[in-house]
């Protein structure tokens, strides 16, 4: 984990979550895994994840830094520029990309749809 991450998760475990919610069990895991062994290495999908849930808990995240970083995040869906080659591990991100392709492609017809429907009345 970069020190960023570090530092988002520090600041999400203070957060106030519903009890038994995805997101604080998600964050109890990764900090398991950074106990265990403290060089640990996110995958794509836990950095994207990871930036989501600061951008969902901004409200009650008082650092300007780490909320700017997830603004960005929330706005390209892209991870800040911080990382580096190798901070991440790479499984997952070619499935990751896809289904957010997947997504996108989606939405795009999905709005398509809508402006054909106002073209009928």
């Amino acid at each position: 984990m970069i020190d960023a991450e570090r530092k988002a998760m520090s600041l999400l475990l203070a957060c106030r979550f519903q009890r038994g919610s995805k997101a604080s069990s998600f964050l109890e895991d990764l900090r398991w895994e950074l106990n265990r062994n403290p060089n640990y290495k996110n995958t794509f999908a836990q950095a994207h994840h990871l930036w989501r849930l600061v951008w969902k808990y901004r409200r009650q995240i008082q650092n300007i830094e780490i909320t700017s970083l997830a603004f960005y995040h929330h706005q390209t869906g892209k991870l800040p520029d911080l990382y580096r080659d190798g901070d991440v591990r790479p499984e997952g991100r070619e499935e990751f990309l896809a289904e957010q392709t997947e997504r996108e492609e989606f939405q795009k017809g999905a709005k398509q749809r809508v402006a054909n429907s106002r073209r009928l009345f």
